[in-house]
């Protein structure tokens, strides 16, 4: 026990800057991730449109932990080169579609009723891959904004040091805390 003690102190007297030195690589991989979907919904927003037919729509409810969420589900049908393609896919990202409000999700549903004759985009170089909307993915820019965000905490911190300032230290280390009120006196 008191090894395992003076290991944790040892890591918490340089656990700052491990953790201070994540932030970086965290913020690099945001941008990156955010980037690559900013990018894969701009190119969705490209593809061609083709005609369509509704097959199906209804709402589901979709438990998430103790609340319920609500989402259309309107499955469509096209052809592509005489070639029957079945799709579902509203938009580029699924969660745009998922409403606390029932109502919500009814009125996207019952502007979308079976045989109603729609536009879906179609990857060209997967005709099996389409989406009905054109929804703005705000997930790659909010991850994008989140890494800058770390970035910019990293390099100004950074700076701060490396002006003649110090890193913060403290006196106080975990394994100053007795483990049990037996320990204390």
């Amino acid at each position: 026990m008191k090894k395992m003690v003076l290991d944790y102190v040892a890591l918490e007297e340089r656990g700052w800057k491990v953790a201070f030195f994540l932030l970086p690589a965290a913020g690099v991989a945001l941008i990156a991730l955010g980037w690559m979907r900013a990018k894969a919904t701009a190119a969705r927003e490209g593809w061609p449109q083709v005609s369509a037919v509704v097959i199906e729509s209804r709402v589901d409810e979709l438990k998430d932990g103790g609340a319920s969420r609500y989402a259309p589900h309107i499955a469509y049908r096209y052809f592509l080169d005489d070639k029957k393609h079945e799709g579902s896919r509203l938009g580029s990202d699924a969660a745009q579609f998922r409403f606390t409000s029932k109502a919500r999700a009814e009125e996207l549903a019952l502007a979308h009723p079976v045989a109603k004759e729609i536009k879906v985009r179609v990857n060209p170089d997967n005709p099996d891959d389409s989406q009905l909307f054109d929804a703005a993915d705000h997930g790659g820019g909010l991850r994008i904004g989140i890494g800058v965000a770390l970035l910019a905490i990293f390099i100004m911190t950074e700076i701060y040091w490396h002006t003649g300032h110090e890193a913060p230290d403290t006196d106080f280390h975990i394994g100053d805390i007795p483990a049990t009120p037996a320990e204390k006196t």
